[in-house]
C-alpha cells in the first residue's frame, strides 16, 4: 500500500507492507520443531521422540500392526576411526537418511541415544514387517558413502518388538528393551541382520494359533457343534441332591472331542467368551428345562460379568425355556472375583433376585476370602482343587479349609470341595465340616443329552 508521509522533514511515499501471519505463524512452528530435532541427521531428539512414540500409540490403530525397530550401524567405532569424529557425523546423516526413506507418513523415527535410532512402524502386518527389516538391512550395505577423499560402506543390525497396545509407560519402556536387545543379539551374531524379540516371535506364533481356532470357534457356534458334560457333586451327609458342575466340549469336524484347555485360550483373545458363554448357558436352561435336576453349576467368564445387556437375554431365554431359575447356579473364579467385586456384587444380587444362585469357584487362595463371602449375595463356595490336593498330608492346610468352612458357614454358604480324587481326602474333608465334594472319585465327566 502506499502513503505520503514524511522523512526528516521532507515529503515522501511510503511502501506500507502487511506482515502475513501465516507466515509467521509457519516460522514459529519451523522454529519449534528445529529445537526438537539432532542439526546433523534431522531426525528427533530423545525426549521429543518418546513424546511423539506416546502420543501415536495414544492414537487406535485402525487396521495392521505396530513395532518397534531398534537399528544401529555395526562397527562404528571403526568409522570414527578411520574417517575422524568430525566426518563421522557425515556418514552417520547419510545413514539415517536411507532409514528415512522407506518410512510412511504416520511412522516415526528419532536418536534414542548414541548411534541407535528408534522407528514406530506401522505395516500391514507382521510379513510386512519382516520385509522392510531385510530390505533395509540390504539397502545399507549396498549404500556406498564417500567422506571427503574416502570411501566406504557400513552394515548395520535392526531389532524388532511388538509395540504395545495400551500407553502405560511401563508397557512401552519394556517393547523398547526389547527390541534394543533384539538388536544386541543380531549385532553380536555378526550383524548386517535382523534380530526379532522373542515376545515378538511368539506373537506371531499366537496370532497364527489364533487365527485356526477362532474359525474354528465360530464355526462349532454356526454349526453347533458344542456339547455339555456333567460331574456330578455328591453331598458327604447322605441323599442325592442331583447337582451337577457344568462342562464344556467342543467336537472337530470329524466328531472329535476338543477339550476347553485347547480353543478356550483363543477365545478369551479374540473377544469370543460371551458368545460361548451364553452357548452354555442356553443349553444348560434346555436341560434344566427338560430333566429338572436339582442344580447345575455354570460358568461364566469375566466377559459375561461386564456384559450389561446379560441380564436381559438370561430373562428371554428363562421365558423361551421355560426352566425353573432355582435350577441353575452361576460361578465365577475366585480371581475375577476380587478384581470385579463391585460388578459381581451387582450381579449376583440381580440373578438371585430371579430366582438363580450363585458360587465362588476355586475359592481360597486370595489374600482376603472372607472379604468376598462379605461382600456379593452367594450361596456356594467351591474350596480350590489346588488347597484339596495335598489335604491328607498337610495340617497346615487342613487348618485353613476348617477356617474356609467356618467362615462359610456363619453367613449360610455351603461348601463344595474340588478335585477330591481318593477316599482319604474325602475323609479329611468330611471331618473338616465340608459339605459337598466333586471329582473323578464321585464321576468323571459325562455328556449330556438332550431330548429332541
Amino acid at each position: 500500500m502506499l502513503a505520503l508521509g514524511e522523512h526528516e522533514g521532507e515529503p515522501c511515499v511510503q511502501l506500507i507492507i502487511a506482515s502475513r501471519k501465516g507466515e509467521s505463524h509457519k516460522l514459529v512452528e519451523d522454529l519449534a520443531d528445529a529445537v526438537r530435532r539432532d542439526p546433523a541427521t534431522g531426525l528427533l531428539y530423545r525426549m521429543p521422540l518418546l513424546m511423539a512414540v506416546k502420543e501415536r500409540l495414544a492414537t487406535p490403530l485402525g487396521g495392521g500392526v505396530r513395532y518397534f525397530a531398534v537399528v544401529k550401524p555395526d562397527k562404528f567405532e571403526t568409522v570414527e576411526r578411520d574417517v575422524g569424529l568430525f566426518a563421522s557425523e557425515d556418514v552417520l546423516s547419510a545413514f539415517t537418511a536411507l532409514l528415512r526413506e522407506g518410512l510412511h507418513p504416520n511412522e516415526i523415527i528419532g536418536r534414542l541415544g548414541g548411534t541407535s535410532v528408534l522407528m514406530l512402524l506401522e505395516r500391514g502386518n507382521d510379513h510386512d514387517i519382516e520385509a522392510w527389516g531385510a530390505q533395509l538391512v540390504g539397502r545399507v550395505a549396498r549404500q556406498v558413502v564417500r567422506v571427503g577423499e574416502k570411501t566406504l560402506t557400513i552394515t548395520c543390525s535392526v531389532g524388532l518388538s511388538v509395540a504395545p497396545t495400551s500407553v502405560l509407560q511401563a508397557d512401552t519402556d519394556a517393547a523398547i528393551a526389547d527390541a534394543l536387545d533384539a538388536c544386541s543379539k543380531a549385532h553380536s551374531r555378526g550383524g548386517n541382520q535382523v534380530g526379532m524379540s522373542d515376545k515378538a516371535d511368539n506373537d506371531t506364533r499366537v496370532k497364527a494359533y489364533d487365527q485356526v481356532w477362532v474359525k474354528h470357534i465360530k464355526a462349532a457356534l454356526m454349526e453347533n457343534r458344542f456339547r455339555l458334560v456333567q460331574q456330578p457333586i455328591a453331598s458327604l451327609h447322605g441323599g442325592d441332591h442331583a447337582m451337577f458342575d457344568v462342562l464344556l466340549r467342543m467336537l472337530d469336524t470329524n466328531g472329535k472331542e476338543v477339550l476347553p484347555g485347547e480353543f478356550m485360550p483363543a477365545a478369551e483373545r479374540n473377544d469370543l467368551l460371551k458368545n460361548i458363554d451364553r452357548w452354555v448357558v442356553g443349553a444348560s436352561l434346555s436341560f434344566a428345562a427338560q430333566r429338572k435336576p436339582g442344580c447345575l453349576f455354570v460358568r461364566l467368564s469375566h466377559e459375561t460379568l461386564k456384559d450389561a445387556s446379560f441380564l436381559g437375554w438370561i430373562d428371554n431365554q428363562v421365558r423361551a425355556t421355560r426352566a425353573d431359575a432355582h435350577r441353575l447356579c452361576f460361578q465365577a473364579h475366585e480371581d475375577v472375583v476380587a478384581t470385579q467385586l463391585e460388578r459381581v456384587e451387582k450381579l449376583s444380587l440381580e440373578l438371585r433376585s430371579r430366582g438363580f444362585k450363585f458360587a465362588i469357584e476355586r475359592f481360597g487362595s486370595s489374600r482376603d476370602p472372607q472379604r468376598l463371602l462379605e461382600s456379593a449375595a452367594i450361596d456356594y463356595v467351591k474350596i480350590d482343587g489346588a488347597l484339596v490336593q495335598g489335604l491328607t498330608s498337610n495340617q497346615e492346610l487342613q487348618q485353613r479349609v476348617r477356617t474356609l468352612v467356618e467362615q462359610a458357614k456363619a453367613r449360610n454358604i455351603e461348601t463344595i470341595a474340588e478335585r477330591v480324587e481318593d477316599a482319604n481326602t474325602m475323609a479329611v474333608l468330611w471331618q473338616l465340616g465340608v459339605q459337598y465334594i466333586q471329582g473323578y472319585l464321585v464321576h468323571a465327566p459325562e455328556e449330556i443329552v438332550l431330548r429332541g
